[in-house]
């Protein structure tokens, strides 16, 4: 299994995962909030992500199911899908927060598609846009650890120095905050 955990804004993984589906020949469906199913994507104009995309799945355009399939209907692992939770803004009063984006991709030996591999490739070009290493505290208990594998790129960082909080979920109690060291 290969993942990327990382704070970016949505653009950014926006232009990730356009430069990733066309290396690979990729398509996806993406989840939107208000949708019953989910929507087929195969590049050109439109935007995978979204301010409503929740979830998006990638795979080979070859091997794309049919548009509006449910989510609970969704094998990915079956399937060889990359998992992407794309990140978003939320707001709860006053306070903004940035929550982090998630792609998971886990091979198995005899599935032909390997979706590892599009998150190896997919880490290897981030790396040259952000940095490794957050802080994540939880604000109730004041107990606080130190993370190597979730990433954060530049413009999450200022958006970070303006008091956009950073988040793993919108309603949870830890915070995280760009690694000093």
């Amino acid at each position: 299994m290969a993942q990327l955990r990382i704070f970016c804004l949505p653009d950014e993984l926006e232009a990730w995962l356009r430069q990733l589906s066309e290396h690979f020949d990729l398509a996806a469906l993406a989840y939107r909030s208000g949708q019953d199913g989910g929507a087929l994507w195969t590049g050109g104009g439109e935007r995978l992500i979204d301010d409503a995309t929740y979830r998006a799945f990638l795979m080979p355009t070859a091997q794309q199911p049919p548009d509006g399939l449910a989510m609970n209907d969704v094998r990915s692992r079956d399937n060889g899908y990359l998992d992407v939770e794309p990140g978003r803004f939320s707001s709860a009063g006053a306070e903004r927060f940035l929550l982090h984006s998630a792609i998971v991709g886990e091979d198995f030996e005899r599935d032909p598609v390997h979706p590892a591999r599009f998150v190896r490739w997919l880490k290897r070009r981030v790396k040259k846009e952000a940095v490794a290493g957050v802080v994540a505290w939880n604000a109730v208990s004041g107990g606080s650890s130190r993370y190597r594998d979730i990433w954060h790129t530049q413009a999450a960082r200022d958006l970070y120095s303006e008091g956009v909080a950073w988040k793993q979920f919108a309603d949870g109690r830890v915070r995280y905050k760009p690694d000093p060291n």
